[in-house]
Formats: C-alpha cells, sequence, structure tokens
C-alpha cells in the first residue's frame, strides 16, 4: 500500500481549519472538529491525520511538518498536547 496523488502543496493554519491549496485540488479546507486520527512522526518531518465523515486520510510531509503537528496538536488536545510523548522533543 502507498500514498496516492502526491503533490506539493501550500499549508495554513487556522484556529478553526487546516487549508491545503495545490495545482490539482485548489484550495480544500480540513476542519480540526473532523479530525479522528492524529499521528505525528517528527523523525521522518510527517503527519498523518484521520478524518470522520468519509473524507480520505491525509498525509503532510517536509520540513513545516513539526510546526504544523504542534499547531493541529494545540487546536484538538488544547493545553494537553505537551503531554503526547510523540511531541516532547517540541519541548526541547
Amino acid at each position: 500500500a502507498s500514498w496516492r496523488d502526491t503533490q506539493t502543496a501550500r499549508v495554513w493554519s487556522t484556529n478553526y481549519r487546516l487549508i491545503c491549496e495545490s495545482a490539482s485540488h485548489g484550495l480544500v479546507s480540513f476542519d480540526y472538529g473532523c479530525i479522528t486520527e492524529f499521528y505525528p512522526d517528527l523523525d521522518s518531518w510527517s503527519l498523518t491525520l484521520g478524518f470522520d465523515g468519509g473524507c480520505m486520510p491525509l498525509r503532510l510531509t517536509g520540513p513545516a511538518a513539526p510546526a504544523i503537528s504542534l499547531w493541529v496538536a494545540t487546536a484538538i488536545n488544547s493545553n494537553t498536547w505537551m503531554h503526547d510523548p510523540r511531541l516532547v522533543r517540541l519541548l526541547d
């Protein structure tokens, strides 16, 4: 199994959603309230998100992935994100 539709995208983080812009899909919005799975991998600079409502999973990779992981973690876990062992390196 592998990820499909790999492409370069710009990503914005707001206080309600992630917005991704790619050449083939334009602007696509991912509401934080719809996130059901959160898998940051800081070592490989990636973040994988699962959603309810039939939306396909999203994987973001690259140098910005740790920062995006932090923004998403604070949006979905408020002040408890710092207790997530997958994100402890961000506290250093």
